[in-house]
């Protein structure tokens, strides 16, 4: 009975283990570099019909004559898959909005990589959310991370660099942003950068080794605005960073409500209007170095 036993568990321990190891093939089966050879805005080896033929997982990388400009005149970008774009620099290559329309719309749970470009001259400025969010970039409900990269010149009513939408019950969203400049962009809330909790769901903002600067905003946070309102939650980490030249009524450096700010090693140098902090019901956490005016 025993030799029995063993020799029924033999072959299921066997296919077990194929099983394991098929798993890993299957991945990198699907996993592909897609390689975008020419700078207009649709058709073949554009990066647009890139974005739509790509998979899951697969990398998107370019082959063009530097410094190149990708200049869109049929609207955004849609991500809809989890991707990594590789660009070659943020001095070589920029993808440009025309000033008609945003350049880049992350798409709900995916997770997009965006390094080496430069994202520019987005205009999100309607009066409807979320159709005037996130001139730059919308990244809506996903988790997106942009490394060495220039996010800058783009307008929006709200998140004129970018917008995190994690708004909504049970809603979240992840911004990271690494080695980048978020400069130069404009809007009502949150000129550089609108992290967006609101209405009981989550966003996540980590800013490291980055520059945010000039960027200005109407109202509140010209270079950011962290929003947890409405029993929401937003959580802002920002390590070795420079915010300078900033502006905005109130809050000209960050406007933190109701949201949880943690801050370190970072300079903040006040622009022509508003405080580096602005905080409203929320939780600052700092050992940072402060020039300029605060309050």
């Amino acid at each position: 009975m025993k030799s029995t036993t063993r020799a029924f568990k033999t072959p299921i321990l066997f296919l077990i283990t194929l099983l394991c190891a098929a798993i890993p093939g299957v991945q990198i089966v699907h996993a592909a570099t897609i390689t975008v050879t020419s700078t207009a805005d649709s058709g073949p080896n554009t990066l647009r019909q890139t974005l739509v033929d790509a998979l899951d997982g697969d990398m998107i990388d370019f082959n063009l004559t530097y410094p190149a400009t990708i200049t869109l005149t049929t609207g955004q970008l849609m991500v809809g898959k989890s991707v990594t774009i590789s660009g070659p620099g943020a001095d070589n290559l920029a993808v440009d909005g025309n000033g008609n329309g945003r350049v880049f719309y992350i798409g709900s749970g995916k997770t997009v990589t965006i390094s080496g470009l430069t994202i520019t001259h987005g205009d999100r400025a309607g009066t409807t959310f979320p159709a005037n969010a996130g001139g730059g970039i919308f990244n809506d409900h996903g988790t997106l991370t942009v490394n060495n990269s220039t996010v800058s010149g783009n307008l929006a009513y709200v998140g004129g660099g970018i917008f995190n939408d994690g708004e909504g019950e049970f809603g979240s969203a992840t911004l990271t942003i690494t080695n980048s400049t978020v400069s130069g962009n404009e809007t009502f809330a949150g000129g550089g950068i609108y992290n967006d909790g609101e209405s009981s769901g989550s966003a996540t903002l980590t800013i490291t080794d980055s520059t945010l600067s000039d960027n200005s905003a109407v109202h509140d946070g010209g270079g950011i605005s962290n929003d947890g309102g409405a029993m929401g939650s937003a959580t802002m980490t920002i390590t070795s960073s420079t915010l300078s030249s900033n502006s905005a009524s109130r809050s000209g450096g960050i406007y933190n409500t109701e949201a949880a700010l943690t801050i370190s090693n970072t300079i903040l140098n006040a622009g022509t209007s508003g405080a580096n902090i602005f905080n409203e019901f929320g939780t600052v956490a700092s050992t940072t170095s402060i020039h300029g005016r605060r309050r």
